[in-house]
């Protein structure tokens, strides 16, 4: 067997030894985020989990929904059989929200997680770079 061979192997071992300990921490990663989300509810102070459920559930939609009420939300209206459905509702783009993205991607942040946080779709933010000018043209 050549040195080459020996380092080849040797490597090999060292990458193999890396992916076992990254398996293990995140098994352990994985179970004290378990028992973290067991305690949840006690350590924000209810009483239960369904107590905590009830309470983020009383806080309405996800992101760039915040202050809306489900009730003048567009979805289906109260009493309908498809109440529990959600239907899908454009987001209101303020200038502040917009001026917020251009900061966001300006400062390295990726496209998606900035979409996802402010609660818009890719069309959307795509559009808002062409606009302030963040977007290259394709060669042709």
């Amino acid at each position: 067997m050549s040195n080459h061979d020996k380092c080849l192997g040797s490597s090999l071992e060292k990458l193999q030894k890396a992916e076992a300990q990254v398996l293990q921490l995140r098994e352990e990663f994985e179970k004290e985020r378990q028992q973290q989300l067991e305690q949840l509810h006690g350590a924000l102070g209810f009483a239960s989990r369904e107590d905590l459920i009830e309470a983020l559930q009383a806080l309405g939609g996800g992101p760039g929904r915040r202050g809306r009420s489900k009730a003048g939300s567009g979805h289906a209206p109260a009493g309908d059989a498809a109440a529990g459905a959600r239907a899908s509702k454009r987001a209101r783009i303020t200038p502040e929200m917009q001026a917020g993205i251009i900061k966001a991607l300006r400062a390295g942040e990726r496209g998606v997680a900035v979409a996802a946080r402010f609660g818009i779709s890719g069309l959307s933010l795509h559009k808002i770079k062409k606009a302030a000018g963040l977007v290259r043209r394709s060669k042709k």
